[in-house]
């Protein structure tokens, strides 16, 4: 089964510093985006450490689903003690923390796996429909679980970017583990929120849709979250399973 990965990242408009990471490893299966707390001491050097730690200790393509979720969420661990150790050993980093999203392609069980921290998401366009497959970490995303706000209201809340789990946040972290089927065809998207709060559902859709070579569609997602403001830093991972972009 075929795979092919492209990743891209991109500082946006409004900031002077990309604190945003991704890793692309087609030989070890590995995708990662990650995202330096906005407004925090060192979001990049989070963000950073963050992927390096994932990089070093993830080693090898995955034998299993059930080896490699062991993997990915002691990595993960790792992560988040290596940040909060950073943080202890220099003041002025006191407060960094990160999102985590990481993904591996599994051929031959025919699956996939992610493994989340915070609100970088990963997507799904399958038969031409996008579906999100990761819960956001956020206080907006709590009270729309609560029933307390709708999704419509969420995008817009003042609160919308406060996250509830995030890698360096002692007592805060919390690792979702997901798995699922992959069919020919798949198309997946990783990103960080540079792109999902500006860009709609919808709006992703139909740029992934247009079915552009994936480096051409990652750039096409950039400029559109661009176009739109691009009041963050802006990354996308596309990982595509067989010849078709369906």
């Amino acid at each position: 089964m075929k795979v092919e990965a492209h990743g891209a990242t991109d500082v946006g408009r409004q900031r002077s510093r990309n604190e945003d990471q991704f890793l692309v490893s087609l030989e070890r299966s590995l995708f990662a985006v990650a995202d330096g707390m906005g407004g925090h001491a060192a979001g990049d050097v989070a963000s950073r450490t963050a992927i390096e730690t994932v990089d070093r200790l993830v080693e090898g393509p995955p034998a299993s689903a059930a080896e490699r979720a062991t993997q990915l969420v002691e990595a993960t661990r790792a992560a988040n003690v290596a940040i909060l150790e950073d943080a202890e050993r220099e003041p002025e980093r006191a407060g960094m923390g990160t999102t985590l999203t990481l993904f591996t392609i599994l051929p031959q069980e025919r699956s996939r796996l992610i493994v989340h921290v915070g609100d970088s998401r990963a997507y799904l366009l399958r038969d031409g429909v996008l579906s999100q497959l990761t819960t956001d970490h956020t206080w907006v995303q709590r009270q729309v679980e609560l029933g307390k706000l709708s999704p419509r209201r969420a995008r817009v809340h003042p609160y919308s970017s406060v996250l509830t789990h995030a890698l360096g946040v002692p007592d805060e972290e919390r690792i979702d583990t997901l798995q699922g089927e992959i069919r020919e065809g798949d198309l997946y998207l990783l990103c960080t929120d540079g792109l999902t709060t500006v860009l709609e559902d919808d709006t992703i859709e139909s740029v992934l849709l247009e079915g552009r070579d994936l480096p051409a569609t990652a750039l096409d997602l950039i400029d559109a979250a661009n176009q739109s403001g691009g009041p963050d830093n802006i990354t996308v991972v596309l990982v595509r399973v067989g010849n078709s972009a369906g």
